[in-house]
C-alpha cells in the first residue's frame, strides 16, 4: 500500500505541477480525469484488500467490466497473488480500467456494489470504500452516475486510508 500512496501522490504532485505553468484549464482537467482511472485502481487495491482483511474475499465482486479482457503480462506474471499484494508499477503509462459490479444474487438481480461494501465491511470501513468509489466517479462502478473528483478523492484517502487498512496515506 506504500507504494500505490505513493503513486497517487506522484499523481497529484504532477497535476500541481503542470497547472503552475499551464494557462489552459482544459488540459488540467483532462490530467485530472485520467489519472482518476489510477484511483480508481488504487480503491479497487483498497477494497479487496478491506475485503481480506475483514474475512470476506470471494464475496461477489468483480472488477473488470470485461470478464474476457486480455491479461498484461505484469499481470499473469503475478496471476498467483491477489491484487492488493502485486506489485505498483511506477512506469505505467495507461492505467487498465476497473468496474467494480457485484454478481446477481440468487434470485438473478443485480446488485448495487456501494450498498453491498457498506452492509458487508465493518463499522465506517464500508462507508469510507464506497465513498472512494464514488470519488473515482461512476464509470468505475456499476450504477454510477457521478463525476469523478481527483482533488475530494485525494483527500478522502488521506482521512481514511488509516481506517480502512491501517497505514496512513
Amino acid at each position: 500500500f506504500p507504494a500505490a500512496c505513493y503513486q497517487i501522490q506522484m499523481l497529484s504532485k504532477f497535476i500541481r505541477h503542470v497547472s503552475s505553468f499551464e494557462s489552459s484549464d482544459n488540459t488540467v482537467a483532462s490530467l485530472k480525469n485520467d489519472f482518476l482511472i489510477g484511483c480508481a485502481n488504487f480503491t479497487r487495491r483498497i477494497t479487496e484488500f478491506a475485503l481480506w482483511n475483514n474475512q470476506l474475499e470471494g464475496i461477489s465482486f468483480l472488477f473488470d467490466k470485461d470478464i474476457w479482457a486480455t491479461s498484461s503480462i505484469e499481470e499473469t506474471e503475478y496471476a498467483d497473488l491477489p491484487y492488493y499484494c502485486r506489485p505498483v508499477n511506477y512506469s505505467i503509462q495507461h492505467f487498465r480500467p476497473v468496474y467494480l459490479s457485484c454478481k446477481p444474487g440468487k434470485d438473478g438481480e443485480s446488485r448495487d456494489p456501494l450498498k453491498a461494501l457498506r452492509e458487508l465491511l465493518p463499522g465506517n470501513v464500508g462507508v469510507a470504500v464506497a465513498r472512494m468509489w464514488t470519488l473515482c466517479g461512476g464509470e468505475f462502478y456499476d450504477g454510477g452516475k457521478r463525476a469523478g473528483d481527483f482533488d475530494k478523492f485525494l483527500e478522502h484517502a488521506e482521512d481514511t486510508c488509516l481506517t480502512i487498512c491501517g497505514l496512513p496515506f
